[in-house]
């Protein structure tokens, strides 16, 4: 149905109109809250090198900062399995809101701390934030995308998590090589991470729109649904009520929240992207969290030539910034079998990384290498959310998506403290990354068995399905 009938169908509305103005500003918005995400779950990572040196100067001898680094995945794991359900009740836009300034409130005191004990605790918040604002972030916009560019679109907003902590490192290395002050470049560099972004997130509440289909999901008056959608186009005078228009309805889609996402027809589907989603954070933090502090140990390179740790930052960086090839990845997702497409990224994945464990000893061989392992990693990384909401209905999409990270994140947890047992069991670097090359093996057999029990021809016809209900 079009605008001219007494009932609007949402999703033939978005894809007649262009992308509009207002749905640019909803992408820039939940774009820096991506992008400072993503600095958040690295800065302590990448400042791991200043801390110690900070507090082995005060106190004489070298904190232990495995768990204070590790902390930030738990507690996003945490964030992102209580936000999701609570989104689907109350709504996406505040779920972001109220999650993304504990995030960013959190990354401000973490520059006051003191010992590795407060830093775990604070960390742990800011990874409660961290993993409820981002969750959220997803569902929203994907709402808001026409459905024929939905997986791109999300892809292009998931990519700036990842960009974000790869941003985090260059920014990092000028912020603690200005400061003259050897105690006060990390706090500074953590004052003005979690700072800016506050400020932002506040500001985004007077500006930032609900969920549509929440909002008819929830029956909201139809004037408030009418107002929203006019910042995308005019809608007539004759539209007095408004469907989602998404796919036929079937006795578990009736379900809402976790009953869906857990029902018969979602479940292996839900458990292949949670095993995914899982063991590719375990790359992404290990890699992304350790590599710095790997980079500037003389004993894994030959000749004992180590990296500065301003350097270190920076080739650490290259392993985010391949996050931005998640926009290929979404255009691809659009017009190819997804679940192979990503599959074929997280491949090409696993050789890059386990080569990076055999090229210490080469600089511009192990920064190509780490380009490219983060390349892939990253983009098939970020691009599983956009996976995930495809595969949801709006019932729904929220929780799955959410806990999908939520289960993910404690992956990242498993990543970080991985890597501090193998480097406590003297395990060389070539072995610790041989390890956790292995790891990405595990997120190819998921996307192989999710897209053997829901092929293409299926997800093809429920979607024509979709189009002959918001025609009928």
């Amino acid at each position: 149905m079009g605008d001219g009938a007494a009932r609007l169908n949402l999703q033939q509305f978005l894809s007649e109109h262009k992308f509009s103005r207002f749905q640019i500003g909803l992408y820039f918005m939940l774009l820096i809250i991506q992008l400072f995400d993503g600095v958040a779950a690295a800065i302590a990572g990448l400042s791991k090198n200043y801390i110690s040196a900070d507090w082995e100067s005060t106190t004489g001898a070298a904190p232990n900062l495995g768990l204070a680094l590790a902390a930030v995945q738990l507690g996003a794991a945490f964030g992102a399995i209580i936000a999701g359900p609570v989104a689907d009740k109350l709504g996406r836009k505040n779920v972001v809101i109220i999650f993304g300034i504990i995030c960013f409130a959190s990354v401000v005191l973490t520059g006051f701390t003191n010992s590795p004990d407060l830093m775990m605790v604070v960390r742990f918040i800011t990874g409660i934030g961290l993993g409820g604002s981002s969750a959220n972030c997803i569902p929203l916009f994907a709402e808001y995308c026409p459905p024929k560019r939905r997986a791109f679109l999300t892809t292009l907003l998931t990519c700036g998590l990842p960009f974000g902590m790869g941003v985090a490192g260059v920014v990092g290395a000028r912020i603690v090589s200005s400061v003259a002050d050897p105690h006060m470049g990390w706090r500074m560099f953590f004052w003005l991470m979690g700072g800016i972004p506050l400020l932002a997130t506040i500001a985004f509440f007077w500006f930032m729109p609900e969920s549509v289909r929440y909002m008819i999901y929830k029956g909201v008056p139809s004037d408030k649904i009418r107002a929203t959608l006019s910042n995308i186009a005019p809608i007539s005078p004759d539209v007095t009520s408004f469907e989602s228009g998404e796919k036929a309805v079937t006795a578990d889609e009736k379900k809402a929240g976790m009953a869906l996402v857990m029902s018969k027809r979602f479940l292996p589907g839900t458990i292949m992207l949670w095993l995914t989603y899982f063991c590719g954070l375990i790359i992404v933090y290990s890699v992304g969290t350790w590599l710095p502090s790997l980079l500037t140990k003389a004993e894994f390179f030959p000749g004992g030539h180590a990296m500065s740790s301003p350097m270190a930052m920076v080739v650490t960086s290259l392993f985010s910034f391949g996050a931005l090839a998640a926009i290929l990845m979404g255009a691809l997702m659009d017009r190819r079998n997804p679940n192979l497409v990503l599959a074929i990224s997280y491949g090409v994945a696993v050789v890059a990384i386990f080569a990076i464990g055999h090229s210490f000893g080469m600089v511009i061989v192990l920064a190509v290498l780490v380009f490219l392992g983060g390349t892939f990693i990253m983009s098939a990384q970020s691009s599983v959310a956009a996976l995930a909401a495809l595969f949801y209905p709006a019932e729904g999409r929220a929780t799955g998506v959410s806990w999908m990270i939520g289960v993910g994140k404690f992956g990242g947890f498993v990543g970080i403290m991985l890597v501090d047992a193998l480097l406590a069991a003297s395990l060389g670097i070539a072995g610790i990354l041989t390890v956790v090359a292995v790891v990405g093996l595990i997120c190819v057999v998921a996307l192989l068995v999710k897209n053997a029990i829901y092929p293409p021809a299926r997800q093809v016809a429920d979607e024509a399905q979709a189009e002959l209900i918001g025609v009928a």
